[in-house]
């Protein structure tokens, strides 16, 4: 018994004296780090290897527990990291095709930096890490507007929105902001919305839209953005959202877009008509506000047929109206693929309407019925033949749209060209199955 005891005190000790040794090693890495700082200083152009090492020694420095909890072990590291970032900025200073290398590393210094005003209780540690976070706070702002023009926009809202966290630290202190006026900070919080919106980051991002809302004189991205984000979860708030911004900028082709968007997956057709030919005088090239107003014509032309209180020739008003705008749009695109396929889908809808009179008639055998009956055939017939030439346009441009192919393997079946009619219909197959 007793010789255990002594077993279990020595390996106590053992344990012991290795946790010393790991921590005396800890607190040799820091020191060192800045050491080796502090050479670099002296002669940055000739020690940048010294640099490196105290980055290396740093991290090991701060895996120990003891230093962890030294405010002034994390402000060497805020220290080592601004240098490398501030080493490279300097480089592409000098020549504007170097490609730097240390993409993150002013990220490190501000996490360093904000975990040492964490531990700190010492004032002036505490002032050492505040003057280096405004250094920092230059090399976030410079990462967020490059990564935000290499179009990396996670990278540019992970800064962006650390320099406004930052910023808010800087203030909290009783520093000077970072932002030399409410519009530069007005412009930063733009920035962070727009790139946390390209990045995806819709639940993240919200609250900066909102702040560059309330700061006044928001940018028409900002209630676009909103609105779409808000759409999501809360169609009541989108929609006033995209109102104050229509009211505030009733000019802007985004937002009027926006509110099309929306009236068409409400259906509200009729609002719907106001704002597409408004939207045709502020953007006369765009082909797809004209293609979207054919639609949305043809579309109200079908619910007059099926509505039995519509007044007498309402249906036929809104499908000429419907035919208008999709030869606009070809006069402006006559190889636009939507355009083609809409007049031809408009004919087309329009002539199998006659499909049910037609049964109809035919079980009219007297000489009125079959007058009716042919002459109403040769309407469907003309139709018909009017959509043709369209969907084969429309081939032309798309090949494998399995509803231009299905309209007219159709209208080769009523012509009885049923050797046309299969080929069309085997194209089909063949789509269907992936080629097999």
């Amino acid at each position: 018994m007793t010789s255990m005891k002594k077993f279990l005190l020595l390996f106590v000790g053992v344990l012991f004296v290795g946790s010393s040794i790991i921590a005396q090693d800890g607190k040799k890495a820091y020191k060192k780090a800045n050491r080796l700082l502090g050479t670099y200083n002296l002669d940055p152009s000739a020690n940048m290897d010294k640099l490196e090492e105290a980055k290396d020694l740093i991290g090991s420095a701060l895996e120990d527990p003891e230093v962890e909890a030294m405010g002034k072990a994390w402000i060497v590291k805020g220290k080592i990291y601004n240098e490398l970032v501030s080493n490279e900025m300097n480089q592409k200073l000098l020549n504007p095709e170097y490609v730097v290398k240390n993409v993150g590393y002013a990220q490190e210094a501000y996490t360093a930096l904000k975990k040492a005003l964490e531990v700190s209780e010492k004032k002036f540690e505490i002032k050492e890490a505040l003057n280096q976070l405004k250094l920092t706070a230059g090399h976030i702002s410079n990462e967020a507007i490059t990564a935000f023009q290499d179009k990396d926009y996670n990278a540019a809202f992970k800064n962006f929105r650390s320099s406004i966290a930052l910023d808010e630290i800087l203030v909290a202190q009783g520093e000077e902001s970072t932002f030399i006026d409410e519009a530069n900070k007005k412009e930063q919080y733009f920035y962070t919305a727009i790139s946390g919106f390209y990045a995806k980051e819709y639940e993240e991002v919200e609250p900066f839209f909102l702040k560059a809302k309330e700061m006044g004189d928001a940018d028409p991205f900002i209630y676009e953005g909103l609105y779409n984000i808000k759409k999501e979860t809360d169609m009541d708030a989108a929609r006033a959202i995209l109102e104050e911004g229509r009211a505030k900028y009733p000019d802007d082709t985004a937002l009027l877009y926006a509110e099309i968007n929306y009236m068409v997956a409400e259906g509200l057709l009729e609002e719907l008509i106001v704002k597409l030919e408004d939207a045709v005088k502020k953007d006369p090239e765009n082909i797809s506000v004209y293609t979207t107003l054919g639609a949305v014509y043809d579309n109200l032309a079908s619910q007059s047929l099926k509505d039995s209180t519509a007044a007498e020739g309402k249906a036929q008003m809104y499908f000429d109206k419907s035919q208008e705008w999709f030869e606009k749009a070809l006069n402006l695109d006559e190889s636009n693929f939507d355009a083609l396929y809409s007049l031809g889908a408009l004919y087309y809808n329009k002539a199998a309407t006659f499909t049910d009179p037609l049964n109809e008639l035919a079980n009219d055998f007297s000489a009125e019925g079959n007058k009716k009956y042919d002459a109403l055939k040769a309407k469907m017939d003309n139709l018909f033949d009017t959509a043709f030439p369209y969907f084969k346009k429309a081939e032309a441009i798309n090949p494998e749209d399995m509803n231009t192919l299905l309209a007219i393997k159709e209208i080769y079946a009523r012509k009885g060209d049923v050797e046309k009619s299969n080929e069309y219909k085997a194209r089909l197959e063949a789509l269907n199955t992936g080629g097999q």
